[in-house]
């Protein structure tokens, strides 16, 4: 008998919520796309997602928040003064090798900053109202748990977006 094991990550996703109600999004490199088609083939072509990703080993999931978030956008939300909140462990996902769980965080951005993407990972961002998550080419879930950000911010914030 054969026994197989099973790499189980976790994986982060960081909704970040400016004053003006809008959530950051970031648009992934074709170069970096190339990997995730392969692993997932019903990937579309432009991949639209929060800032996020794998916990490393020994590291914290609000540690891997921060750092993931620094490393894409350029903002050190601890200097900055932001405040990371989770809000959810969603989702888990299972392939053949490997599962995932996600965790979700959420922070408010109460003043403008400068966005220094990661070009490796990522070629473009955007600020996109709740109006519009439905067609900002977020997937599915995505959407919910933005959706699900927005809630939590406007309860947290006490005004509404």
């Amino acid at each position: 008998m054969r026994i197989r094991r099973v790499l189980n990550l976790i994986v982060v996703r960081v909704y970040l919520i400016n004053r003006k109600g809008e959530l950051l999004v970031l648009t992934r490199s074709p170069k970096d796309l190339v990997i995730l088609r392969r692993s997932n083939r019903n990937r579309r072509d432009d991949l639209v997602e929060p800032p996020g990703g794998c916990v490393e080993m020994g590291e914290g999931i609000a540690v891997a928040a921060a750092r993931e978030t620094q490393e894409e956008t350029g903002m050190d939300i601890h200097q900055l003064g932001i405040n990371l909140y989770p809000f959810s462990d969603s989702y888990m996902k299972k392939f053949k090798f490997f599962s995932y769980r996600t965790c979700n965080y959420w922070g408010y951005i109460p003043h403008p900053i400068k966005i220094e993407l990661n070009r490796k990972s990522h070629v473009d961002f955007a600020w996109i109202s709740k109006g519009a998550i439905s067609s900002s080419g977020l997937d599915d879930q995505t959407q919910k748990e933005a959706l699900r950000a927005f809630a939590f911010a406007e309860r947290e914030r006490g005004f509404s977006y």
